[in-house]
C-alpha cells in the first residue's frame, strides 16, 4: 500500500478507495502506512505537524473524539517572508488554521504530564493549511484511508511567527480571493478546544505512535475555517485580526 500511494503521489493522482483495495483496518495500520510513506518520499526528519479531530466537522465526519495528525517535511511548509518557489497541488482548497511552534524537544516518556503553555511552545502564527490526498472519496472512505496518506498533507503557509499569547490567537481568521470571502471563523467557534490545548493532545497521540518531536516543529491545529475550494494560480490571502497577513498562488502540476 505505501508503494502505491507514493507513486500516486508523485504523479499527482488520486482515485476512489475501498475494502477491496486492501485499505488498513485500524488507526495504528494506517500510522505505520503513512510512516513509510514518509520516508520513502523525503528520507528526512519530520518538519511539522498538521492535526484533525480537533474541529467539530472532522470529529463528525471520521466517527472519533481523538486528535490525528499528519507530518509533513520542511520542502511542505512555507513561512511569510521567505522566497515563494512555486507551489503546485493538483487540487487547491485551504482552511485557516492557529499553528503553534515547540519550544524544546519533549520525549514520549513525559508528554502526558504536560501543560500547553509559553515554556512548551515559543510562538504562535495564522496558517493556510491546503490538504490534499490521493484517496479521493474521503470521508466515506474512513479515518484509516486518511491517515494512512499521511492525513492529506499537502502544503502548510505559515504567517510571521508571534510570541505566545493566548488573547491574540482569537483574532479572527479569513480566506480571501479577489477580495470575496471565501472562508472565516475564530479559534473559540472553530476548535473544540484552545490551540494549545490542541496541540498538546496531537502531541500525546504523536509520542503513542513513536513520533518525533522536537523544538522549532510547528503544529497546525486544525481548521478553524471550513476548509474551501481555491481556485488556480490566483492570489489566496489570509487574513488574520482583519490584517492581510499573506497572499500565496498554487498553480497545478
Amino acid at each position: 500500500m505505501a508503494a502505491q500511494l507514493t507513486a500516486m503521489r508523485a504523479a499527482g493522482e488520486a482515485r476512489a478507495f475501498d475494502a477491496s483495495d486492501g485499505l488498513p483496518q485500524t488507526v495504528e495500520e494506517a500510522y505505520a502506512v503513512a510512516r513509510q510513506c514518509f520516508d520513502a518520499k523525503h528520507a528526512v526528519d519530520v518538519a511539522s505537524y498538521k492535526l484533525g479531530g480537533t474541529t467539530p466537522g472532522t470529529q463528525a465526519a471520521f466517527a472519533t473524539e481523538t486528535a490525528y495528525f499528519g507530518a509533513l517535511a520542511a520542502s511542505e511548509i512555507w513561512t511569510c517572508g521567505e522566497a515563494r518557489p512555486i507551489f503546485r497541488l493538483p487540487d487547491f482548497r485551504g482552511e485557516a488554521e492557529i499553528a503553534v511552534r515547540l519550544a524544546r524537544d519533549v520525549s514520549a516518556e513525559e508528554v502526558a504530564d504536560l501543560v500547553a503553555d509559553d515554556t512548551l511552545f515559543d510562538a504562535f502564527a495564522p496558517a493556510l493549511e491546503a490538504p490534499w490526498s490521493v484517496v479521493r472519496n474521503l470521508p466515506e472512505a474512513g479515518l484509516p484511508a486518511l491517515l494512512m496518506d499521511c492525513c492529506a498533507v499537502g502544503l502548510l503557509f505559515l504567517g510571521t511567527p508571534r510570541p505566545i499569547d493566548a488573547a491574540a490567537m482569537e483574532a479572527p481568521l479569513a480566506i480571501v480571493v479577489e477580495g470575496e470571502i471565501r472562508a472565516e471563523g475564530k479559534a473559540a467557534t472553530g476548535l473544540v478546544m484552545p490551540p494549545m490545548a490542541a496541540a498538546l493532545a496531537g502531541m500525546k497521540e504523536m509520542a503513542r505512535y513513536g513520533m518525533r518531536l522536537a523544538a522549532g516543529q510547528w503544529i497546525s491545529t486544525g481548521g478553524i475555517t471550513p476548509c474551501v475550494d481555491l481556485p488556480h494560480g490566483v492570489p489566496a490571502e489570509l487574513r488574520f485580526g482583519g490584517v492581510p497577513e499573506f497572499q500565496v498562488v498554487v498553480e497545478r502540476p
